[in-house]
């Protein structure tokens, strides 16, 4: 009976550390929303929304030790604003640097063929996010 209850109290602890920990694998996928942000995860990598921008992830942003990731990508500027059809916005390669602890990802975004930082961003997921598009 003893080593019952010591059973049972470690997956009690098992539970607990995984309902409280960060997520990983299939568990990243869905919708994570925050001011100025949307992004998207799939099994593939992620789509990003930005208040003026958009931007992808080439493969989905699998925390490691920390919580930390990088992953590759692109960022485009300008999108949502009018575009001249003989000059639309270029996808720029880009680099997002982050971190997920429990439900919350953020991040930061630097273009590749620079070095330029972009801007940084915190989005929770499954919460609604709060984009302002251009006009």
């Amino acid at each position: 009976m003893r080593f019952l209850v010591s059973i049972l109290g470690v997956g009690s602890l098992l539970t607990l550390v995984a309902c409280g920990g960060t997520l990983t694998g299939v568990e990243l996928h869905g919708e994570w929303g925050g001011v100025g942000v949307r992004v998207t995860v799939s099994a593939d990598g992620a789509t990003l929304r930005f208040d003026c921008a958009a931007g992808t992830m080439d493969a989905r942003p699998d925390p490691g030790e920390g919580g930390r990731f990088v992953v590759t990508g692109t960022h485009t500027a300008g999108v949502g604003l009018p575009v001249d059809p003989n000059n639309p916005p270029e996808p720029r390669p880009a680099r997002y640097d982050g971190e997920i602890s429990g439900r919350t990802m953020t991040f930061s975004i630097t273009y590749t063929d620079t070095d330029r930082f972009i801007s940084s961003y915190r989005a929770v997921h499954g919460r609604e996010p709060d984009l302002t598009h251009c006009l």
